[in-house]
């Protein structure tokens, strides 16, 4: 064998035992997704904390994880190899040295042989003593047939590391991609939030606004009818004064003069309309909007998923195949005895895969049932006419009470209120769009 034509091939080992930056040897060792392998610190000081950087070899452009240069996956061939390669220079300077260990049996026999069935190096004497009948080589021959043997394997293994390798930068690449689009729509959360927080402001707004109007009106009417019959008072107080002062100093001619006016003013005054206190009440009418209020559903989906169709063995990793299915919405036809059936095509999802059906069935509309026959709240004795507006159902009962029954979707029950001096013969209410109730009369 050519001895310097080894020592060349460990000066190349060792060489590919350095790191590129620093030209010492390997600490904490990071293989990049191109292949080159560096120091963890000489990676983190050429990247200068960025997200993407070139490799100082081939110059490709490397996206680092999430979890920056800490999270590139370690290379542990190089450790393997350090090993590998400190234990050939120590057997190949033993071998130049024509060095062999001794047999702790015979002192002065050296280990040349190696016995295959007990797996030591034994002496020649060993081979005819202890040894004798068993499976003996020379421990060159061994070394040789288990170094090809370690050769090839070792060719193996770094194709499962690469293979290894490049699906851990897949899974980098999945976690980055799915961490932004978590953050995307993380943002689209917000934004829906924002967008119900506004609509919920704006109608709280347009309900004070609304509120305060109605208040106005309701407030000028009271004070209107206060300031006439406030009027009316001091008239007749004037007058009663003047009917006693005419009685006291028995001035005919004053008194007709106020008997007349004062006859006039309560004739013009019984021909006016009186117009009583109603008892109007403002109130707020809440939108029933149950235990929540839902922006939305949050769904996991899987686009693809792969399987391995060849099995396993010592030297080989599984080469996994993968095929995208798409499938066309299939109606599913719901039977008399409450069981369904998914007609053709159907799917059929194995045990353990990340795959879960999910279809949509019919809807019927609801029957709701609006109070029952009675004198009660919530109850009606002749319902004659129905308004809807804002989530409530505003129910006319044209009873011995003329009543208004107020009940929201589901037919829950809200409040009534009673009309006092509505006629008989009513055309019935109107609910406008600010939530006043009117109830048109004819004669």
């Amino acid at each position: 064998m050519a001895v310097g034509g080894d020592r060349e091939s460990l000066h190349s080992l060792e060489d590919l035992l350095l790191c590129g930056i620093c030209l010492d040897d390997f600490k904490t060792p990071k293989l990049l997704p191109c292949g080159h392998t560096f120091c963890e610190k000489c990676l983190e000081n050429f990247a200068k904390r960025g997200r993407a950087f070139c490799c100082p070899n081939c110059r490709r452009k490397i996206d680092l994880p999430h979890g920056g240069i800490r999270a590139l996956p370690g290379n542990f061939w190089i450790g393997g190899m350090r090993d590998l390669l400190m234990a050939t220079k120590k057997d190949d300077d033993r071998r130049r040295g024509g060095f062999h260990e001794k047999c702790l049996l015979h002192k002065e026999e050296g280990l040349r042989y190696f016995c295959l069935d007990c797996e030591r190096m034994i002496c020649a004497e060993c081979m005819v003593d202890e040894h004798s009948g068993h499976r003996v080589s020379r421990l060159k021959e061994i070394l040789a047939q288990k170094l090809e043997e370690a050769k090839t394997l070792e060719n193996n293994t770094r194709s499962i590391v690469n293979s290894i390798l490049a699906q851990l930068q897949d899974l980098a690449n999945d976690e980055g991609g799915l961490v932004r689009q978590v953050d995307g729509e993380r943002a689209e959360i917000h934004a829906a939030a924002q967008v119900a927080l506004k609509m919920i402001e704006s109608q709280k707004s347009n309900l004070l606004k609304q509120l305060e109007s109605e208040f106005a009106v309701q407030r000028s009417i009271i004070f209107e009818d206060k300031q006439r019959l406030e009027n009316d008072l001091a008239k007749l107080l004037g007058a009663m004064d003047s009917i006693q002062e005419a009685r006291h100093t028995q001035d005919i001619v004053n008194l007709i003069t106020t008997i007349r006016h004062l006859t006039e003013y309560m004739h013009m005054r019984s021909r006016r309309p009186v117009r009583l206190p109603l008892g109007t009440s403002i109130q707020f009418l809440p939108t029933k909007l149950g235990k929540e209020v839902k922006l939305g559903d949050i769904f996991t989906a899987t686009d693809s998923f792969c399987s391995s169709d060849k099995e396993p063995d010592s030297g080989h990793d599984c080469e996994p195949s993968e095929k995208l299915v798409s499938l066309e919405p299939s109606p599913v036809e719901l039977e008399k005895d409450g069981t369904m059936d998914p007609g053709s095509p159907h799917v059929v999802v194995a045990p353990g895969t990340p795959l879960s059906p999910r279809g949509t069935g019919p809807t019927y509309p609801r029957k709701i049932q609006f109070g029952r026959r009675g004198t009660a709240e919530g109850e009606f004795e002749f319902p004659f006419s129905v308004a809807v507006r804002d989530g409530f159902v505003y129910v006319l009962d044209k009873s011995l009470r003329t009543t208004v029954q107020v009940f929201d979707f589901i037919g829950t029950f809200f409040r009534s209120f009673e009309l006092l001096g509505l006629k008989a013969n009513s055309g019935g209410l109107i609910v406008d769009k600010d939530g006043q109730v009117t109830f048109p009369c004819f004669d």
